[in-house]
């Protein structure tokens, strides 16, 4: 069964990079789903798609709005570097 994930940090830059980083963590395969490395605010209905997908954002989706499929990768800055915390 395809999961779908969300990435969801402060800084926008980071964001679209982690997603980045992870979509091209399965090469030689090649992502099928939808990827949107930033998700724009306008565009928050994809959190509950019920297609395989990467979206990042800087707003934390709520729980209800995202499907059962999906994992949802928070992005903590600190000051020894970038922590993730993952939500299943």
């Amino acid at each position: 069964m395809e999961k779908s994930l969300v990435v969801c940090g402060k800084h926008p830059g980071i964001v679209s990079m982690v997603a980045l980083g992870i979509k091209n963590l399965i090469l030689p395969f090649k992502w099928e789903g939808v990827f949107v490395p930033l998700l724009p605010h306008s565009a928050r209905e994809l959190f509950g798609a019920p297609v395989p997908f990467i979206l990042g954002t800087t707003i934390p989706p709520r729980e209800k709005d995202v499907s059962y499929s999906s994992a949802i990768l928070h992005l903590q800055e600190e000051e020894s570097g970038l922590i993730f915390f993952a939500h299943f």
